[in-house]
């Protein structure tokens, strides 16, 4: 691999581990600032820090005028029905490996909610998928490291892990990455990852 190609993946990767590094920073600063004060104080402190994450990267990629990398088109309805129905059948799938069973969440904060349907769907596929993707395709790095190396990094940002069966973070990643590789267009991205984690609360 070039040099050019290794500096250029250090530098995006480098922007993924310190946006969620940065996350996981004032998830415990809240945590410490509330001590219980509230109801839910971790589903609390937890959409704080998602929103300070998504602001943080946002600010990040203007400034480096990286929004060009963001594709977001409109969807094909067909298609977005497939992505739909492949998160059902992986959600789906995962409960019944780790549970044995399909049984909705009960007492779920709506602020874990909004950090798990809304804000952390929208910001990992930006962060995870699209931007590398782009952004390395256009220095011409090798589109297998791209998606080796982000979907390495998306598990990773999801520990600590409880189980085996939390492979399934890089399982996932990976399919979204093979999703956006076809699709180029971060819509149903977006779409299956929301899904699929609705689908962990409902089933």
């Amino acid at each position: 691999m070039k040099k050019s190609n290794i500096k250029n993946i250090v530098y995006i990767s480098t922007l993924q581990i310190g946006i969620f590094f940065i996350y996981t920073i004032v998830l415990i600063l809240l945590l410490y600032v509330f001590n219980k004060r509230f109801n839910n104080t971790f589903a609390i402190a937890d959409f704080l820090s998602h929103i300070f994450a998504a602001i943080l990267a946002l600010i990040t990629i203007y400034k480096l005028e990286w929004e060009q990398f963001i594709v977001l088109k409109k969807g094909k309805l067909k298609n977005m029905i497939l992505y739909f129905f492949l998160a059902v059948i992986l959600a789906i799938g995962y409960k019944i490996l780790t549970t044995g069973t399909l049984k909705p969440q009960s007492n779920v904060s709506a602020w874990f909610v909004l950090s798990v349907l809304i804000i952390a769907p929208t910001i990992e596929e930006i962060v995870f998928r699209g931007l590398p993707f782009e952004y390395l395709s256009k220095k011409g790095v090798n589109k297998w490291y791209t998606i080796s190396i982000s979907t390495l990094l998306f598990g990773l940002a999801h520990l600590p892990f409880y189980s085996f069966f939390d492979i399934q973070f890089f399982i996932f990643g990976f399919i979204l990455m093979m999703i956006y590789m076809k699709e180029r267009n971060l819509i149903y991205c977006m779409l299956t990852h929301f899904t699929y984690n609705a689908m962990l609360f409902i089933v």
